[in-house]
């Protein structure tokens, strides 16, 4: 009982409390208030409680994963997994908080199971994976299976997730780089370095011989070198 009213109900009345159970049925109880002065009346409003608190019943609570954080109608309630009594027939709201994971609200309508307890099982879903792209140099273009995800240096939320994926670094006169990455944390940095390419290298290589070859000077008389 006391566990079920608030410090306010309870300093009202400063009764000693025993439960007897009624004749007529092992289910009912009445409340006999024995006052060390004289007898208390008990309030209607205090009397509606205890009716309500008898006839809870359990509901066993769980979650996937366990030890989140359980708020019943506004009160804490520990962590899941956990047994709350809960009026039947009637609508609960339950709000899970556990971390790295998001905050998940239901609204659940109590029923009474004569032949099991009543149970409420959610699964909590994670919080995204945040990747933290960078290349060198900068601008490479990261895509995953074909889809453009930004450009370095930048940021990419990816669902939470144990299986590896193949991130592809991309920029013109650069070698394509593929990282593999298991976005199984909130935040993870990626970093690619990014080679030359060997076309990006010849290039370079055949301007700088026409230059030199356009900077040699022609011998006296017109002539130009054959080569044999």
């Amino acid at each position: 009982i006391k566990g079920a009213f608030s410090g306010s109900a309870l300093s009202t009345v400063t009764s000693t409390f025993s439960l007897l159970p009624e004749e007529s049925s092992n289910k009912t109880c009445v409340l006999s208030i024995q006052s060390l002065n004289t007898a208390n009346t008990l309030s209607s409003s205090f009397a509606s409680e205890l009716e309500t608190i008898l006839e809870a019943i359990p509901v066993l609570i769980t979650s996937d994963p366990t030890r989140a954080e359980l708020q019943v109608n506004g009160r804490f309630m520990g962590t899941t997994e956990t047994t709350v009594d809960l009026i039947p027939n009637k609508e609960a709201e339950f709000i899970f908080r556990l971390d790295g994971y998001e905050e998940l609200h239901e609204q659940i309508f109590i029923s009474p199971n004569e032949d099991e307890p009543f149970r409420v099982n959610v699964t909590l879903t994670h919080l995204p994976s945040t990747l933290v792209l960078s290349s060198d140099p900068t601008g490479a273009t990261v895509s995953l299976e074909n889809e453009i995800l930004c450009t370095t240096p930048c940021e990419h939320a990816l669902p939470f997730s144990e299986t590896p994926i193949l991130l592809t670094f991309s920029k013109e006169n650069r070698r394509d780089r593929e990282v593999e990455v298991i976005p199984n944390q909130l935040q993870l940095s990626v970093t690619a370095e990014l080679r030359r390419s060997s076309s990006s290298r010849s290039s370079r290589s055949d301007s700088s011989t026409s230059s030199e070859e356009s900077e040699t000077p022609e011998p006296s008389g017109g002539f130009r070198p054959v080569s044999r």
